[in-house]
């Protein structure tokens, strides 16, 4: 059964859950079924590939491997809620630096 998925082909998406975790790039195929997407610089194995026409010395190949969609977040909509901050947390720990120092001087 087809499940509808939030991110599409292209997208550019940030990765919030597991090893790679931060990790941004660009969406390159979705599996619907399988509720999975391919990311590309995401989620990088390492394969043994058999000798063959394709590949005349065989060996290791890097490749992407799918990751589910749950841990996929849109980058425009990460940065909009987790982005660089107003420094809101930083104003505040300035406030309670200050009123410490007015106690102590007192």
């Amino acid at each position: 059964m087809k499940s509808k998925v939030h991110v599409r082909r292209d997208d550019n998406v940030v990765v919030i859950a597991g090893e790679d975790r931060g990790k941004r790039g660009t969406v390159l195929s979705v599996d619907h079924e399988k509720g999975r997407a391919i990311v590309e610089g995401v989620n990088r194995h390492t394969r043994a590939v058999r000798r063959g026409p394709q590949n005349p010395r065989g060996g290791l190949e890097e490749r992407e491997c799918p990751i589910h969609v749950s841990n996929l977040m849109h980058a425009e909509k990460y940065d909009a809620r987790y982005g660089t901050g107003t420094g809101a947390g930083e104003a505040q720990n300035e406030e309670k630096q200050n009123d410490v120092e007015e106690n102590e001087g007192s």
